[in-house]
């Protein structure tokens, strides 16, 4: 089964309860967080939590779109969160602007093996290494080349090549059935992770229980390991919430499984962004979503989670 271009997304079965599962829930966590803060908006504007509902809210139609509207649509978001990741991973990183723009292609690249040559899409690494090399090679600085390639080649494994997994998900959810409903999950349960993994941090630590445990204080001086279970209980809350969409393609135990592998993954995928971030000195990767810093913040879990629960469902369903 091929993803046609362009979708009606309406026309899917699952979507018209999606959308109303997903208002319901923003409803009862705004509804929540005005109670706790008595009323107060500007409060719950300000409170971390009540910013990350809100950037959530901010890039669910983005989402929306991609997930749901057809091929065109899709690559297109896809191809849009990769440019502003290679972007701000640039600038942070000073590379060299002839590696931006080689990474850049890479992109193309990249979704277009996955797209339409899918059996070569294991090569791309080697693909990687090849372009970085040569490029390294040719702008023959002998005191930036081995830094720069190597900054290179990791930013285009860890944001490239992850990311073009969600290309392989979607022709295996094609597999099945046309709902794109792992493509859903995958984000709904990351968004649900970081706001479990940040109230669950946030309680443990106002009750001083279970909060001295780091995992990692000179990454992410505040993720705790309680917090973990957060993350794993926000990914369990998902995988609930989505049930009537998701029970066709595995077991419930299974399904508990991914669910704590999808929350262990996101608490990694922010700790891999956390020492990024360090090395360079720098809180956020940029600003452009309220609560959520940059496209990089956004998507630092993601790169873990559809790369894990892709493998995961190869090997089980």
């Amino acid at each position: 089964m091929n993803t046609p271009l362009w979708v009606n997304p309406f026309d899917n079965s699952i979507v018209p309860e999606i959308l109303a599962r997903v208002l319901v829930l923003y409803l009862v966590a705004i509804l929540v967080l005005l109670i706790i803060n008595k009323g107060d908006l500007k409060k719950l504007y300000q409170s971390n939590v009540g910013q990350r509902i809100i950037g959530w809210m901010i890039l669910t139609p983005l989402y929306f779109i991609g997930v749901f509207c057809g091929l065109i649509p899709g690559l297109v978001v896809v191809t849009l969160f990769m440019a502003g990741v290679i972007s701000e991973y640039s600038k942070i990183s000073k590379l060299h602007d002839s590696y931006a723009y080689v990474m850049g292609g890479l992109v193309s690249l990249s979704l277009i093996i996955a797209t339409f040559f899918t059996e070569y899409f294991y090569s791309l690494p080697l693909i990687y290494f090849l372009f970085i090399s040569a490029l390294a090679i040719r702008i023959n600085d002998k005191q930036q080349s081995f830094r720069q390639a190597s900054v290179a080649l990791y930013g285009s494994i860890w944001l490239i090549f992850s990311l073009s997994h969600i290309v392989l998900l979607s022709k295996f959810n094609n597999e099945f059935d046309d709902t794109r409903a792992l493509l859903f999950l995958v984000i709904f349960a990351v968004a649900l992770a970081d706001i479990g993994g940040y109230v669950f941090g946030k309680f443990f630590h106002k009750i001083n229980l279970f909060d001295k445990s780091k995992v990692a204080v000179n990454l992410s001086p505040n993720k705790t390991y309680i917090g973990t279970l957060g993350y794993i209980f926000g990914a369990l809350m998902a995988v609930w919430i989505s049930w009537f969409a998701i029970e066709q393609y595995m077991g419930v135990s299974l399904w508990i499984l991914a669910a704590i592998i999808i929350g262990v993954f996101s608490f990694v995928g922010g700790l891999t962004h956390s020492y990024f971030k360090r090395y360079y000195g720098i809180k956020d990767s940029g600003r452009i979503i309220p609560g959520h810093g940059g496209v990089i913040d956004r998507i630092d879990s993601i790169t873990r989670v559809v790369v894990i629960l892709y493998y995961f469902l190869i090997i089980f369903v």
